[in-house]
């Protein structure tokens, strides 16, 4: 037996699934093992062969398997590594019937030819709906599905060509793909961006929303080149954005209902960038066309949003727009959306973005610091601010020149031109502060001015370094049907 762990380490290097300590690969390998005896022979094996990047991935993996044990893909409640004892793993390597029977038959295929190979056994693992439903997305299923291609996809190796041909090797994780995609069943709305069902509960919504937006802008982050240009057509077609795209699942099932003000409105800043760069992605800015800015959508917890949804609906308090020259609600009377709204923080025009030339860079936001985070980013887009003093018909006119995310609180109806001098007094710098408070008290007239942008370009802004995310956040391992 210990012959067949170290058979499968071997392909599993070779199909290079330990590249990291966060390997997808993680639950799925360890699910192999089904007794202690192979748990201490692969321990003793990685220490023998001092594998470090292995031995870190191996703790870290039995911690996943410590939490697929013990919450069933519902949290990440890891139990650290140090408070495992040899009693649990017992219990903690009584696994699924499913994933015994995949080392079954790996043990079956790769057994001496004397040993006949029950074709029953493998058509029925195929035909289990399990399989569907079992971390088939995780790009290392793909390369285990791989491993057991003989006798779960015989239509891609007749002849072993797939052990053979390179160019198999480097397209095998498309082909599996999919087929995949073929044994599930699209739904017909396509606009709902995370259609897939979720597997399991769902984690705090604004854990959820943080790793979430930290996945996409690691995978644009990645994809940039030296002279900062973006492939959008690279970035949509690359393996890290379909495992995003299929991490939004979870969404489907956070319970957003009863989190308080801080966290809501974390949540919903992270969701309408998230959903703006997923758009962005796939498609086009929504800045460039319109019409996405409705048409594709995130269901969150039972709830459908779109980006105006999020934006008008939820952050602005459902504020009354103009659509084809009438004026409206963003939700009806009878909606129940309605449940959801939060106080207007004129403050969220500092961070949110539009992909404009003139938006903020777009951050994760915490509850734990939001107010910190939005004051912070107001000192910035005021840096910005020019002052001009001119005199018509004897009086002094003081121009300031603006940036365009302060539109939308000029408009605001709620708040006056006193009012918003006010406001602008908390955020700009010592010399602009003297300035325009040398004009209040000499009652000096006040203009704004927009600063000019190019509305036919796109600049999409993020952070050159990952933002620390709390280690109360976790990080990813996704679970999809």
């Amino acid at each position: 037996m210990n012959n067949e762990i170290e058979k499968i380490i071997e392909l599993a290097k070779e199909a290079k699934i330990f590249d990291s300590l966060r390997s997808y690969s993680s639950p799925e390998i360890y699910n192999l093992i089904t007794d202690k005896s192979q748990f201490n022979f692969l321990y003793q094996f990685c220490l023998s062969n001092e594998q470090i990047n292995l031995i870190e991935c191996f703790l870290d993996i039995l911690k996943y398997k410590t939490w697929f044990v013990a919450q069933n893909i519902s949290s990440f409640n890891f139990v650290e590594e140090k408070n495992i004892d040899s009693k649990n793993h017992e219990k903690e390597f009584q696994i699924s019937k499913f994933a015994q029977k995949i080392l079954n038959n790996y043990i079956q295929i790769n057994s001496p030819k004397s040993i006949k190979m029950n074709r029953k056994s493998s058509k029925e693992i195929i035909n289990k709906s399990e399989f569907v439903t079992f971390d088939v997305f995780d790009k290392a299923l793909f390369h285990l599905l791989s491993l057991f291609s003989e006798s779960i996809y015989p239509n891609l190796i007749k002849s072993k060509f797939w052990k053979e041909s390179p160019e198999f090797k480097q397209k095998k994780e498309e082909i599996i793909y999919r087929e995949v995609l073929i044994q599930n069943n699209l739904p017909q709305d396509r606009s709902v961006l995370n259609f897939r069902e979720w597997k399991g509960l769902a984690r705090e919504p604004v854990v959820v929303s943080a790793n979430l937006l930290q996945f996409i802008l690691d995978i644009i982050r990645d994809s940039i080149s030296s002279k900062n240009i973006l492939d959008l057509e690279f970035c949509s077609s690359s393996v890290n954005f379909r495992r995003f795209s299929l991490a939004t699942s979870e969404l489907k099932k956070v319970y957003i209902s009863d989190i308080n003000y801080d966290q809501m409105k974390a949540f919903f800043l992270n969701i309408f960038h998230l959903l703006m760069l997923h758009i962005t992605l796939l498609y086009e800015p929504p800045v460039m066309n319109k019409q996405l800015f409705t048409l594709y959508k995130y269901e969150i917890g039972g709830f459908r949003f779109n980006l105006e949804d999020i934006n008008f609906g939820i952050l602005r308090k459902n504020a009354i727009r103009s659509v084809i020259g009438i004026s409206k609600e963003q939700f009806r009377a009878k909606d129940l959306r309605k449940d959801l709204i939060i106080p207007y923080d004129q403050r969220i025009n500092f961070v949110l973005s539009f992909l404009y030339q003139f938006s903020p860079p777009i951050k994760i936001y915490f509850p734990e610091n939001i107010d910190e985070q939005l004051n912070l980013a107001g000192f910035e887009i005021c840096k910005s601010i020019k002052t001009e003093m001119k005199l018509k018909k004897k009086k002094n006119i003081l121009k300031l020149i603006i940036s365009k995310v302060f539109e939308p609180i000029i408009k605001d109806s709620s708040f006056d031109q006193k009012e918003f001098i006010f406001f602008l007094l908390k955020y700009v710098n010592y010399e602009t502060r003297e300035i325009i408070q040398k004009s209040l008290t000499n009652n000096d007239r006040f203009e704004f001015l927009f600063e000019n942008f190019d509305q036919n370009t796109y600049s999409l802004k993020i952070s050159s370094e990952q933002q620390i995310i709390p280690k109360s956040y976790g990080h990813f391992n996704y679970m999809f049907k």
